[in-house]
């Protein structure tokens, strides 16, 4: 069996430890975001963030609210 090249060893290495780090990158931002969104403060947050978009949304937030005739216009159910 041929000998592992050296530097392709250390490449192999640099790698798993890069993945090593980008695991506990992401366990610690999920971590911060539950924390965060365990405050008072962090689901008023969200609420508020909520609250905003769907009254920018306007009309088009609800299905109810929207005229759907548009969808139909030139199709076999107009015949």
């Amino acid at each position: 069996m041929a000998r592992a090249n050296p530097s392709r060893q250390k490449w192999i290495t640099v790698a798993e430890q890069l993945r090593q780090v980008r695991r506990a990158h992401l366990l610690f931002l999920d971590r911060w975001a539950v924390a965060q969104l365990a405050t008072g403060r962090g689901l008023s947050q969200v609420a508020h963030d909520l609250h905003q978009e769907n009254k920018l949304a306007g009309p088009l937030a609800g299905p109810d609210t929207n005229d759907w005739s548009l969808l139909y216009r030139g199709s076999i159910l107009d015949d």
